[in-house]
């Protein structure tokens, strides 16, 4: 029996269970038919919201980058700057281990092919949002002499490089979990070396 939802209730419900199937199911089972039968609703129904499977997949991943920021978003701008910069890799790579298929989700190529198959408001959430937070972060120290003035830009990217590629590492089985807290340590400590005063 097919169910009954609100126009606007059905577009979050697709979006909120399959943000959630990503955590159960191999990506290969999350198929449009997949959702329509766990929800119990028309393909018809789902594709008056979503034009293709990929633009669903691309609404799934917007809210993943939504919720690293908040995650980024959670560490206290209030002390010290270089404090700060610590936690937000601490954040990002929490994030990373606790949500490691949303994590690939978000960073592998298919990335690009579900943002051009989505929504006419999709945006590149590496360049917004979570990203901004690290440079801002970077500013931050700048004013407080705990960076060099370069480009904040080039810094947070240099930041952002270095934690995504030891939650890459980690996830993907190359580092032993247990090892990433020291290897993160030793990476920050000589990336603030070389962009410290």
């Amino acid at each position: 029996m097919k169910k009954s939802y609100h126009h606007g209730d059905l577009k979050q419900t697709l979006v909120g269970t399959l943000y959630e199937l990503v955590n159960s199911e191999p990506l290969e089972h999350l198929t449009v038919r997949f959702l329509t039968d766990r929800l119990g609703v028309s393909r018809t129904a789902i594709y008056r919201h979503f034009p293709s499977k990929e633009a669903l997949f691309s609404a799934v991943v917007q809210k993943a980058f939504d919720a690293l920021e908040a995650a980024l978003a959670e560490v206290a701008v209030e002390q010290d700057p270089l404090q700060r910069l610590h936690g937000l890799g601490g954040a990002y790579l929490d994030f990373a281990l606790h949500y490691p298929r949303h994590y690939r989700l978000m960073m592998n190529d298919q990335w690009r092919v579900y943002r051009e198959h989505g929504c006419s408001d999709c945006e590149d959430k590496r360049k917004g949002g979570a990203f901004e937070i690290v440079i801002d972060a970077c500013r931050a120290a700048q004013a407080a002499g705990a960076l060099r003035e370069e480009d904040a830009l080039t810094q947070a990217t240099a930041f952002w490089a270095m934690v995504h590629g030891i939650a890459s590492l980690t996830i993907d089985g190359h580092l032993p979990e247990e090892e990433m807290g020291a290897l993160y340590e030793s990476l920050f400590r000589m990336s603030c070396e070389g962009m410290c005063r």
